[in-house]
């Protein structure tokens, strides 16, 4: 009786032990909502790259999803940047800064952060605001975006924020200015508006209701977007659109049998080119972001329509040694080379139209001398060197004229 038992109790245990280790779900095979929370939870950068299961999954997330991820992660880095440089002059900075990683070590949110003026030059000078760091964010999209500024108006201080198109407080200038990406000006080169890339029709995919997802994005988008700005008639895409427009202007060798309804040379992808748009009409970035970076990649890949929208909105040619015009002048780009020195064009129903935009201020006109000249000359960009030499008076000296004897010869 006791072997049987014995025997009983072990099959039972044995059978426990089976449908528990059936029923024991693997973390490949939880639901995409439980990793969706895992996702925003742990605010882990390893967590979608683990294997391509988790990066589909996270790169099909709702925005809302990916907003609270980006607004996690910036709460993180910001934790960590501050207390890795913390203000050893004041002590009311390094209670603040106490405080602060105290209340993040016990689980507790860091939202209602004490922000010191030492902490907020930190912000400023090493551009730590959140719009920064979302936008460097691939995931990042311009829905995404607002929903984070959103979150971020309601839960932070006012003083961390950027300048926002429309708000109340687009002319304290004590607020935070945003970066634009360097990402976004990467890959210029992929999408030619000389192709027939526009007349292809692209194809959409359809959710099982029957809507195009593509056309329900845009729609909600729209919708965020319909009300006009105070002290204007446009709304926010209608002024984006319009400034679009203005950098449709055709470039000094231009001939008249060409169209200029469409851009002159590359632009970005539809989504990064609105992400452009977006930080500089909306969040009043930089144009001039990383030393001149985004200007300098536009010349490069002989984007005009690009470069003059940065330079209607304040980028200017003189930085990092008038990089900008260096490059064009290495690439014969005699366009952009006229457009840098005369500075971007537009007229006065424009800049009636877009002083809604405190921060709408055209950038500065880069003057031309005989170190131009001279790499022109190094080149043998001889249009151009015809150009700087006749057209902007630029003397050579002889050296520059032994240089084209020379070289020439």
């Amino acid at each position: 009786m006791n072997a049987d038992r014995g025997s009983n109790s072990s099959n039972s245990s044995n059978n426990n032990n089976s449908s528990s280790s059936s029923n024991a779900v693997g973390i490949q095979h939880l639901p995409v909502e439980v990793l969706h929370q895992i996702l925003v939870l742990s605010r882990s950068s390893s967590f979608p790259v683990v294997c391509r299961h988790f990066r589909q999954a996270c790169q099909n997330a709702t925005y809302l999803v990916k907003a609270d991820y980006v607004f996690g992660r910036w709460v993180d880095f910001f934790v960590d940047f501050i207390a890795q440089h913390p203000c050893r002059l004041h002590k009311a900075c390094k209670k603040s800064v106490n405080r602060l990683v105290a209340s993040i070590e016990q689980g507790r949110d860091a939202t209602c952060m004490d922000v010191t003026d030492c902490v907020l030059a930190l912000i400023r000078s090493k551009h730590l605001d959140i719009v920064t760091f979302a936008v460097e964010m691939g995931i990042c999209t311009v829905q995404v975006l607002d929903r984070v500024v959103s979150m971020a108006m309601a839960l932070l201080p006012k003083c961390v924020l950027p300048h926002i198109a429309g708000s109340h407080t687009v002319c304290d200038v004590s607020l935070t200015t945003p970066q634009l990406p360097k990402r976004l000006f990467r890959r210029i080169d992929q999408l030619d508006t000389d192709a027939s890339e526009q007349s292809r029709p692209r194809k959409r995919r359809r959710r099982r209701n029957g809507t195009d997802e593509d056309t329900s994005s845009h729609l909600a988008a729209r919708e965020e977007h319909d009300e006009p700005l105070p002290g204007s008639t446009r709304s926010l895409a209608q002024l984006k659109e319009l400034v679009w427009s203005a950098t449709k202007v055709p470039p000094y060798t231009w001939n008249e049998s060409d169209p200029v309804s469409k851009p002159m040379g590359p632009v970005p992808s539809a989504e990064d080119f609105d992400m452009i748009l977006t930080l500089l009409v909306k969040y009043a970035a930089d144009a001039s972001s990383h030393q001149g970076y985004p200007l300098a990649m536009s010349v490069h890949h002989r984007a005009f329509s690009l470069a003059h929208l940065l330079l209607l909105f304040g980028a200017h040619p003189r930085c990092k040694d008038g990089l900008a015009a260096q490059i064009a002048i290495r690439n014969g780009s005699q366009d952009i080379l006229h457009l840098l020195v005369t500075g971007p064009h537009f007229d006065n129903f424009m800049e009636d139209e877009l002083s809604v935009l405190p921060w709408f201020i055209p950038g500065g006109m880069l003057r031309l001398d005989q170190t131009h000249l001279r790499l022109a000359i190094q080149c043998r960009q001889w249009d151009l060197v015809d150009y700087i030499w006749h057209e902007q008076e630029v003397s050579p000296d002889m050296a520059c004229l032994r240089l084209i004897e020379r070289l020439r010869s």
